[in-house]
C-alpha cells in the first residue's frame, strides 16, 4: 500500500469523499465537499476511522493544531495538500518505511563471549499485561532467577502495579515478592530513558531478555505503532548485545503469517517479512518488521527466539480472561447485539496459562541456537459458528447475519451507544484493504483465504516437553463464560442444562456394582477406567455438555471374581431423543429462520424419535446371525434417567474410523461389507414390522407418506445445502434437489410396494470395520441408534457414496447392486426381482439427497465434515450413471 497519492488537492478531495462515504454508509456522490463532516455523519469515532485512513493510506499525520469543528472535505484537503507527497516534499510509502525500519543499525552487535546457560537475572517487559502476568509467574516457577520487570513510570509505583496485575487474575503468590525487581523505564526512549550508568549496570546484571510488551491494537496503522513495536526494539536489542551476549526472546504473533501473498502455507522456518506487503493489519505489520530486526541480530551472533502465539484466551483452570482484549469485547458485543457476523473463521485460541508455560519451557530448555521460531496455537480448532451455536445453547440468543448486514447493525448500534464494546474497534470491521476485491479486513481471515500456519516443529518440541494444550472444549467454554458472568462482564442467563429429573445421570457410578447389575450373570469385582477417546460429533458433544456429562462413551477394564479374567468394555450412555432434537433445533435455527421453523414442525421426520432406546432394543435380540456382525453386547438398561449399553471394546478392526483416511475403498472391503449387510438384512426381510425385533420403538418408524408430507422441511434443507453442494457438483444441484422433492408423492408410492427390512440407516465407514480371520473379512457394524425399517438398498446406496470415487464406473456400480441382491436372495431363499431391486436402489439414492446429505450440510456449517465434499461428488457420479442408464427422475 503506497502513500504516494500525488497531490492535487482535488485528488485528495476524491480520496476523502470515498472514505467519508464508507464511514457514513452512503454513496460517494452524495457526500458534499463543503458540508461539515459532523453533519455528514462523521462523529468522533468516525473521525478516528478517517484519521487512520489518512495516516495509513496517505502516509502523513493530521497536524495537531487543526481545528476539527466545522471541518469540511475541502478544508481538510487543503491542509493535507501541504503535507502529503507532491507538495514540495517527498514522502516514503509504507513498503519503503517498513523496509527502512527493518534494518538493524550496524553498531548493534553482540559482545564476544558465550551467553549464560542458566540465567540468574531475567529482564521481562510487559509484566503488567495479561500474557505478561502469566509469563512472570511461569518464569518464577521454572527458574531460580530474579525477574526484573521493566514497567513504564506511572503515578502508582511499579511493584504495586505488577502485584495488582497478578492478583487481578488470581495468580499472585506471596513467595514471588522477594524474587521480583522493578525497573521503571520507557522502552520508546533512547537507553530506555535511563541514565547511561544505569543502562550499563542493567546490561551487566541481566542474563536474558523476554520482550512481551507491545502496543496491541487492531485499528492503528503501522505508522502509529512503529515507535512502540519496532523502534523501541532496537534499544532492547542494543541492551542484549551490550557488554556480553544475552539471549533475546521476542513474543510476536501468529498474525505475521497471514499474508495475502506468497505460498499458502508458512512454517516456522519461512521468512514472513518477504510477504509483508500482503499483510493488512497494522499490528501484524509492526510485529513482522520487529521480527526482521531480531533475525538480523541472530545473524550477527545473538541467541534469539521468536514465539508466535495465536489469540490468547483465558486461564484454562479458572476461566478468568482479559476482558479488555479483542476476543472478550467481540463476544460481549455479540451477546449485547443478539447477532454475530457469519464468518468462516477457525478459532485456535491459546489458553494463557498454557501459552506462558510453553513459552518459558521452549525457550529456556538449554538450547542456545542462534535463531529459533515457535508457532503456538490450539490444535483443537473450533469454528466461529460452532462457538455461536454453543452460546445459544448456553442461554444467549445470538443469530448469525451476513457480514454486511451485521456491520450495518454494528454501525447503527455504535452510533447510539457510546459504551458499545466495539466502539473503538469499529474501524477494524469497516476497513476494506486496497486490492482485495472489496473484502473487509475480517473476511481476509476466513479459512478459504487465510494462509495456513504450520506447527510441525513446535509440536514435536511440545511433545518432548510433555506439554499438552487444553482443548477448546465445551467445558472450557463453560469456565470462560461463567467467569465473564461472575465478573459482571456478561449478563447472567437462565441455564437449563438438565432435563427432568434434573441431574439423574450425574449419579451414574460405573463401578463393580453397576456392571454386575447390567451384565447380570458375571461377578465383576473391580472396574478400572481406561484412557479412551471415542470422539464426539458436534451434536453429541453439545448434548453431553448441556444435558449430562456422563453422555457418551467410556472405556473400562473389568476384573472378575476368579482373578484370572479381564475384559475391556465400552459403556455407552445415550442422550434422550428430545435432548438430541433440541440441540438440532438450535443448530437448524442458526442455519436459517426457515429451516428452524421447518425443523420444529417436522422434527419427527428426521428419525431421531426413540433414538435413545432404539439401539438397546436392537442389541437385545438373541439372533446369532445378528450377533455375528456386531460388537459383543454384555447388557444394558433403560430407565427414566438414561439408556446405557455395555459393549465390546473394539480393537484391531480393519478400516475402522477410515472415513477421513481412506477415500476410495479396495474392492475386497466393499464386497465384505455388502456380504455382511445382506446377511443382516436377510434376518427380517419381508417380515412384518412388529416382528422384526423386540421393538418398543416400532410405532415411531417413519412411513413414507409422512415423509412426503414433510415437504417444507426437505425444501428448507435443500435451500440451505445447495450453496454448499453446488461448488462441488455444479449449478444443476438446486434443480436436481427440486425435482426429487417435487416427485416425493410418486416415489413413496413406488417405495411402499417394495419389501422392507431392518436397516442400519447410517451404514458408512464412520460406523463399521472388519474382523480378519486368516484371509476372511467379516463385517462388524456398530452405532445402531438410527436403525429403522426401510428398503435394504438404502444401506447399500449410502455405503457406495462413501467408498467409491466420483468417477463411478457403470460396470462397478451395477456389479455391487447385483451382488447385494443375489446375496440377500441366497440368504433368504426368496426370489427378488432384479428390475424392482435396481429401482429400489435409485429411490434410496434420491432419499439420501433429500434427507441425510442435507442434514450433514447443516452440521458442516458449524463443524467441517471433511468427508462431505467427496461423498457429495460420489453421490452425483452415481446419480449420473443411474440417470443415464437405469432410471432418470429429471
Amino acid at each position: 500500500m503506497s502513500s504516494a497519492i500525488t497531490v492535487a488537492s482535488g485528488q485528495i478531495e476524491e480520496f476523502l469523499q470515498h472514505r467519508v462515504a464508507e464511514i457514513a454508509g452512503v454513496t460517494p456522490s452524495s457526500v458534499s465537499l463543503s458540508t461539515a463532516l459532523s453533519r455528514l455523519g462523521v462523529d468522533s469515532l468516525g473521525m478516528l476511522h478517517l484519521i487512520e485512513g489518512i495516516e495509513s493510506e496517505l502516509g502523513t499525520e493530521i497536524p495537531n493544531a487543526i481545528c476539527l469543528d466545522g471541518l469540511t472535505i475541502q478544508s481538510l484537503a487543503e491542509v493535507l495538500a501541504a503535507c502529503v507527497p507532491g507538495a514540495r516534499r517527498a514522502t516514503v510509502n509504507l513498503a519503503q518505511e517498513m523496509a527502512a525500519d527493518s534494518k538493524l543499525p550496524e553498531d548493534i552487535r553482540p559482545a564476544p563471549g558465550p551467553a549464560v546457560a542458566l540465567p540468574r537475572s531475567i529482564l521481562l517487559t510487559g509484566a503488567t499485561g495479561f500474557l505478561g502476568a502469566y509469563l512472570l509467574r511461569s518464569l518464577l516457577r521454572n527458574t531460580k532467577a530474579q525477574v526484573v520487570c521493566l514497567v513504564r513510570p506511572d503515578k502508582d509505583d511499579g511493584q504495586t502495579r505488577v502485584r495488582r496485575n497478578l492478583e487481578r487474575y488470581g495468580i499472585w503468590d506471596d513467595g514471588f515478592d522477594h524474587r521480583i525487581a522493578i525497573l521503571e523505564a520507557d522502552i520508546t526512549q533512547p537507553h530506555l530513558g535511563l541514565p547511561p550508568s544505569s543502562f550499563d549496570a542493567l546490561a551487566i546484571t541481566i542474563d536474558v531478555v523476554f520482550h512481551a510488551a507491545a502496543a496491541v491494537n487492531w485499528v492503528h496503522s503501522y505508522t502509529r505503532l512503529r515507535h512502540t513495536n519496532v523502534l523501541a526494539l532496537r534499544e532492547l536489542l542494543g541492551l542484549a548485545c551490550r557488554h556480553r551476549s544475552k539471549p533475546f526472546h521476542l513474543i510476536s504473533t501468529l498474525a505475521v503469517c497471514y499474508s495475502m501473498t506468497g505460498s499458502r502455507e508458512v512454517s516456522e522456518t519461512d521468512d514472513v517479512f518477504a510477504d509483508v506487503a500482503g499483510i493488512h493489519l497494522g499490528y501484524a505489520q509492526s510485529k513482522c518488521v520487529a521480527e526482521s530486526l531480531v533475525k538480523t541480530a541472530a545473524q550477527r551472533g545473538l541467541p534469539v527466539s521468536i514465539v508466535r502465539p495465536a489469540l490468547i484466551s483465558g486461564n484454562s483452570v479458572t476461566g478468568i480472561s482479559n476482558t479488555e482484549d479483542f476476543v472478550s469485547k467481540f463476544i460481549r458485543a455479540c451477546v449485547q447485539m443478539g447477532a454475530a457476523p457469519d464468518l468462516d473463521w477457525l478459532l485456535d485460541f491459546l489458553p494463557v496459562d498454557f501459552a506462558a508455560e510453553a513459552i518459558t519451557r521452549l525457550v529456556l530448555n538449554g538450547n542456545l541456537e542462534p535463531f529459533r521460531v515457535f508457532h503456538l496455537a490450539n490444535p483443537k480448532l473450533r469454528h466461529w459458528r460452532e462457538l455461536i451455536l454453543w452460546m445459544n445453547l448456553f442461554g444467549y440468543r445470538v443469530e448469525l447475519l451476513h457480514y454486511q448486514d451485521w456491520l450495518h447493525r454494528l454501525n447503527a448500534d455504535v452510533r447510539n451507544d457510546r459504551e458499545h464494546p466495539l466502539r473503538d474497534l469499529l474501524p477494524f470491521f469497516l476497513h476494506r484493504p486496497a486490492g482485495q476485491k472489496g473484502l473487509y479486513l475480517p473476511q481476509l481471515y476466513e479459512e478459504s483465504r487465510r494462509r495456513k500456519a504450520r506447527f510441525d516443529a513446535t509440536r514435536e518440541l511440545l511433545e518432548r516437553e510433555d506439554l499438552t494444550c487444553p482443548q477448546l472444549s465445551t467445558r472450557l467454554l463453560d469456565r470462560y463464560f461463567e467467569s465473564y458472568i461472575d465478573r459482571k462482564f456478561l449478563p447472567p442467563v437462565e441455564r437449563s442444562h438438565r432435563t427432568d429429573p434434573p441431574a439423574a445421570d450425574e449419579h451414574l457410578q460405573f463401578d463393580a456394582c453397576f456392571f454386575n447389575s447390567v451384565i447380570g450373570n458375571h461377578e465383576v469385582t473391580r472396574a478400572r477406567p481406561l484412557e479412551f477417546s471415542g470422539g464426539h460429533s458436534v451434536i453429541g458433544e453439545l448434548t453431553s455438555w448441556k444435558y449430562g456429562h456422563s453422555i457418551g462413551l467410556h472405556g473400562y477394564r473389568l476384573e472378575f471374581g476368579d482373578g484370572q479374567r479381564e475384559r475391556d468394555v465400552i459403556v455407552k450412555v445415550k442422550a434422550r431423543d428430545k435432548e438430541v432434537t433440541a440441540v438440532g433445533q438450535t443448530l437448524a435455527a442458526l442455519c436459517s429462520p426457515a429451516l428452524g421453523c421447518a425443523y420444529e414442525r417436522f422434527s419427527d421426520c428426521l428419525g431421531l424419535t426413540g433414538c435413545d432406546t432404539r439401539e438397546l432394543s436392537v442389541y437385545q435380540q438373541d439372533d446369532a446371525r445378528f450377533r455375528r456382525f456386531t460388537p459383543g453386547f454384555y447388557g444394558g438398561r433403560s430407565d427414566h434417567a438414561r439408556t446405557v449399553l455395555v459393549l465390546e471394546k473394539l480393537s484391531r478392526l480393519e478400516m475402522m474410523d477410515s472415513v477421513e483416511s481412506v477415500h476410495t475403498w479396495p474392492a475386497k472391503y466393499i464386497e465384505a461389507a455388502i456380504q455382511g449387510i445382506a446377511r443382516l438384512h436377510a434376518i427380517w426381510y419381508g417380515v412384518q414390522l412388529g416382528r422384526a425385533v423386540n421393538q418398543s420403538w416400532s410405532n415411531q418408524v417413519l412411513h413414507r407418506k409422512q415423509f412426503a408430507e414433510a415437504r417444507d422441511l426437505w425444501v428448507a434443507l435443500a435451500d440451505h445445502a445447495c450453496p454448499i453442494f453446488s461448488p462441488w457438483i455444479g449449478p444443476e444441484c438446486g434443480a436436481i434437489q427440486s425435482v426429487l422433492i417435487e416427485r416425493l408423492d410418486e416415489f413413496w408410492r413406488l417405495h411402499e410396494g417394495m419389501s422392507h427390512t431392518l436397516i442400519h440407516n447410517d451404514f458408512n465407514p464412520r460406523n463399521l470395520g472388519f474382523r480378519r480371520s486368516g484371509s476372511e473379512l467379516s463385517l462388524c457394524l456398530y452405532d445402531w441408534e438410527l436403525a429403522t425399517v426401510d428398503l435394504p438398498q438404502h444401506d447399500l446406496a449410502e455405503l457406495l457414496c462413501f467408498v467409491l470415487g466420483a468417477d463411478v464406473q457403470r460396470s462397478d456400480l451395477l456389479r455391487y447392486i447385483e451382488m447385494h441382491r443375489t446375496a440377500l436372495q441366497d440368504a433368504t431363499a426368496q426370489q427378488i426381482d432384479d428390475t424392482s431391486w435396481v429401482l429400489g436402489f435409485c429411490l434410496s439414492l434420491y432419499d439420501l439427497m433429500i434427507n441425510r446429505l442435507p442434514a450433514y450440510a447443516m452440521i458442516h456449517r458449524f463443524n467441517e465434515q471433511r468427508f462431505l465434499e467427496r461423498v457429495i461428488r460420489t453421490w452425483k457420479g452415481i446419480f449420473d450413471v443411474v440417470s443415464s442408464t437405469i432410471y432418470s427422475p429429471l
